[in-house]
């Protein structure tokens, strides 16, 4: 019976040794698919090889591996592994191969021993072989030695750039900056903080949307100060309204195409005169329009009609001063008067003037008429 079971056990480890299969895969890292080509190493860029020994059935307790490559197409850069020291990892380059190590330790040994290669190549190179030499092997848990001996060809493209912008830009509204109860001023600027953590802004590519009219910096006044980019619309903003505005920025990154960022924001105008302090209207005007205004429609101008009447004084000089910049047609007049008590006093002058003249008129008519009776 004892020889039975001694007879399983030996067949029993036979048919695990049979099936206990050292593996080694160089696991090439390539691009994403934006960076073509995506299925090649990038030639002149630094490339990513990563190189997993593992057991099936099995750990690995011993690991002596020669790996061969040409130097004079491919230059080791870095070798990186997890857990050095822990793990009693170890590599060392020489001329034209890296060898590899991991000696037993006091655990069972690793599930898989990873060493992570960064190279580059010249940009002409199309291919290039790394092979593991007669002589490399893993142990496992059992002392069991597998040989390894393998073959890797890889192929490489040279492209237009190694290290490609792939952070896109980021935009911070600087102003107006609005609580959910507060209006945006009728003639308010935008002011944002434009920047790319990676390499730089395309300051040519900078498109915004307001009420769904779409302009680029060619077409509108703005300012810069280095990231800090300021807008002045060309229009003032309509009263009482839901104003939107859409920005759109991309990054100078030609290969691969351009990383863009996009931001909304939404503000509610008032029915007030709501205008700013930093930019008083005239200012404002000559900022965005050159001196050249545009004409409001016929219900703001009756709106501002009805502000000059029932506002202060102190604020009809600025009511007067947005007039006299707006071709508002029957307000062309409103700046030789400032006050709603002037306005009616012409009225009633101008009654009377009317009345006067009427009665002189029919005065002189009677008189007129008397002497040609007489003759």
């Amino acid at each position: 019976m004892k020889r039975f079971y001694m007879f399983l056990f030996v067949l029993f480890s036979a048919f695990l040794f049979t099936f206990t299969k050292a593996q080694v895969e160089l696991s090439p890292v390539y691009s994403s698919d934006r960076f073509q080509p995506s299925d090649k190493f990038h030639a002149w860029c630094e490339n990513q090889l990563d190189i997993v020994f593992s057991l099936n059935y099995s750990n690995i307790i011993w690991v002596n591996a020669i790996l061969e490559y040409n130097s004079n197409e491919v230059e080791i850069l870095k070798i990186l592994a997890e857990w050095e020291k822990e793990n009693n990892l170890s590599y060392v380059v020489e001329s034209n191969k890296i060898i590899f190590n991991k000696l037993k330790t006091q655990d069972s040994g690793l599930e898989k021993v990873v060493f992570k290669i960064f190279f580059k190549v010249d940009p002409s190179l199309i291919s290039s072989d790394f092979r593991f030499s007669d002589g490399s092997y893993v142990l496992d848990t059992k002392w069991n030695m597998l040989e390894l001996n393998k073959n890797y060809s890889f192929l490489f493209e040279a492209v237009p750039e190694c290290e490609p912008d792939i952070i896109a830009p980021t935009i911070e509204l600087l102003f107006p900056v609005l609580q959910p109860w507060e209006f945006i001023a009728l003639d308010s600027y935008y002011q944002f903080n434009i920047y790319d953590l990676w390499k730089w802004v395309n300051k040519d590519k900078v498109y915004f949307t307001i009420d769904d009219i779409k302009y680029d910096l060619s077409n509108t006044e703005h300012e810069r100060s280095g990231d800090i980019l300021t807008i002045y619309p060309n229009n003032w903003l309509p009263l009482d309204s839901t104003i939107k505005l859409n920005i759109e920025v991309s990054d100078k990154q030609v290969y691969g195409k351009a990383n863009t960022t996009k931001k909304e924001y939404s503000f509610k105008s008032s029915n007030e005169l709501n205008l700013l302090n930093e930019i008083d209207p005239v200012q404002f005007r000559k900022l965005v329009n050159k001196e050249k205004y545009y004409q409001w429609s016929q219900a703001e101008c009756d709106w501002l009609k009805q502000q000059f009447i029932n506002s202060e004084e102190s604020n009809q000089d600025t009511i007067l001063s947005i007039n006299k910049r707006l071709s508002c047609g029957d307000l062309d007049n409103l700046d030789k008067v400032s006050s709603l008590e002037e306005i009616e006093d012409q009225l009633w002058f101008s009654v009377f003037s009317i009345l006067w003249r009427f009665l002189f008129g029919l005065v002189f008519f009677f008189i007129i008429f008397k002497r040609l009776s007489k003759k």
